[in-house]
């Protein structure tokens, strides 16, 4: 379902009253994800597609979709962290509530993770935004194996990290299965100039 902008408090509200009915549909939770992601409140469609995910029995290719939004939700944070970086205490702290959310639901559990690690830097903080990202992508296509948006998905994010032999290497996968893709294309020849700037990876 995909909302206009100038709905979506509207919609927001709907989903809301259908989460008092049935608190436990994740057909509910995977659109109050959806009306998050298009307002760009991208650390509240996490929480949403997460919710989402806890609600479902078993995971079939039926709920490709939303591992790859939760993907996309993660990556996406990077422009919270950007907007941190400038932001006052409060928003900041608000931010960190919504990091708490995430343990409190028990997603994050490996301890490299935990609250304190999180606090350390923003460094750090972008760097679990992201691998959390290339996780749900990589689950994503044990789902789904022919998805050019997972594959670009997983490519930029890497690219993102600096990580260009692998940005590139996700880049020719998307390309492979969709030639004509002009954001693949462009993204996959930015890789190119900037790998051969940096030199080969050493560890090929």
């Amino acid at each position: 379902m995909v909302c206009q902008h100038s709905d979506s408090s509207f919609v927001f509200q709907f989903f809301m009253q259908a989460k008092a009915f049935c608190p436990s549909d994740p057909l509910v939770y995977n659109e109050l994800g959806v009306v998050a992601y298009n307002m760009k409140e991208y650390n509240k469609s996490v929480l949403w597609f997460e919710k989402t995910l806890k609600h479902i029995p078993s995971l079939s290719q039926l709920w490709e979709p939303t591992v790859v939004n939760l993907a996309h939700s993660y990556r996406k944070l990077k422009y919270v962290i950007k907007f941190l970086a400038t932001a006052d205490m409060l928003t900041f702290f608000l931010f960190l509530l919504s990091i708490w959310a995430l343990q409190d639901c028990g997603h994050i559990e490996d301890p490299h993770y935990h609250m304190i690690d999180l606090l350390s830097s923003m460094a750090d903080i972008e760097t679990w935004i992201y691998h959390e990202a290339i996780s749900y992508y990589e689950r994503a296509l044990t789902l789904s194996p022919r998805s050019l948006s997972t594959y670009a998905g997983l490519a930029y994010t890497y690219h993102l990290q600096d990580n260009f032999t692998a940005a590139i290497t996700y880049y020719h996968k998307a390309l492979w299965l969709k030639p004509d893709d002009q954001f693949c294309t462009e993204m996959l020849s930015l890789a190119l100039v900037d790998e051969g700037r940096r030199g080969i990876d050493p560890k090929i």
